[in-house]
């Protein structure tokens, strides 16, 4: 049998809406002023969370705060010698080549002549080859939370399953290497159907702007029905005031209930909690430029280029000296 409020597979989850005529303990003994209320969405430190307890191997969790859970102990790092690296030497321009080269900034610059770059003669060129060497270390971080979501029906993979598996033994790919991905997954084995403690699994809560009143206090006659304004002859006057009714008007946040749908379960009065898994693959560069000349670095890193060694390793190789 399933607890009342909780996981009920023969039972359809419905969603509260308005007018249902569900009671309203109003707050104070007459509607508040207009903008007095919470704006935007409760704060997540304000909102009562379900009862959901730790479990095997992911105690401690908390809802909505991330914890990190370290790899298991890496392989032995391969040793030896590397495989073998060659490099050729590039830096074999032609006259012709350094003509062209010159051609092109001038022809990129508005206001330089283009005549002494075609007709100028070259008496001497030398070439240099400048290296950008980039590493790049692809890594994998697991760290898992509980999360809360509107149950809105379907299956639900609990505990009696079976043992939820260990973060770093749950299959997840990245797309790509060496690209920065982010995936979500649910836990296996760890999903519960708890009733919405915030709402107390009413499905809505009660306006804080009317403080469930449905009405609120008129804001341009501070609840007096009147407003001052002046005849043909200058004399100040009481008349009606256009903006309401004796000094109140209807609840723009609510719509005149006193009620609105609950934020935590969106209204279906259930939640489904369970452990989410995050993991984030992170890669790193680091970047080296070797090169000779008074070129900046900057500028020697952004040129194109022949690219004269690629090597990829499962891991960084230890090399003894």
């Amino acid at each position: 049998m399933s607890h009342p409020g909780e996981y009920n597979p023969d039972e359809a989850p419905t969603q509260w809406v308005k007018g249902a005529g569900d009671e309203i303990e109003k707050g104070g003994d007459k509607p508040p002023k207009a903008g007095k209320g919470r704006k935007g969405k409760k704060p997540k430190d304000q909102k009562a969370h379900p009862d959901f307890d730790d479990l095997p191997g992911y105690g401690g969790l908390a809802f909505g705060n991330d914890t990190e859970f370290k790899p298991p102990s890496p392989p032995t790092a391969p040793q030896g010698s590397p495989p073998p690296m060659v490099f050729t030497d590039t830096a074999k321009l032609t006259e012709e080549d350094c003509k062209k080269a010159l051609e092109k900034f001038v022809a990129d610059n508005l206001c330089y002549g283009s005549k002494p770059a075609k007709e100028m003669k070259i008496t001497s060129h030398k070439g240099c080859t400048a290296l950008h060497y980039k590493l790049e270390t692809f890594t994998e971080n697991r760290s898992t939370k509980k999360k809360k979501v509107p149950y809105k029906g379907g299956h639900v993979d609990g505990p009696e399953n079976g043992e939820p598996p260990a973060p770093w033994s749950i299959p997840c790919q990245c797309k790509a290497e060496f690209k920065d991905e982010q995936v979500k997954k649910e836990v296996p084995h760890t999903a519960k159907v708890k009733k919405c403690k915030d709402c107390k699994g009413r499905g809505w809560e009660k306006c804080d702007e009317c403080e469930g009143w449905g009405r609120v206090e008129c804001e341009h006659c501070d609840g007096t029905g009147h407003v001052a304004t002046q005849d043909q002859d200058g004399n100040e006057v009481q008349q009606n005031c256009p903006f309401c009714m004796n000094g109140q008007k209807s609840c723009a946040n609510c719509g005149g209930d006193g009620q609105v749908t609950c934020e935590d379960c969106d209204g279906y009065r259930k939640l489904k909690c369970y452990i989410q898994l995050k993991v984030k693959f992170i890669n790193h560069d680091d970047e080296y430029i070797l090169e000779t000349t008074d070129l900046p670095d900057d500028l020697v890193a952004k040129v194109g280029g022949n690219t004269l060694f690629e090597q990829t390793l499962p891991m960084v190789l230890i090399v003894h000296s």
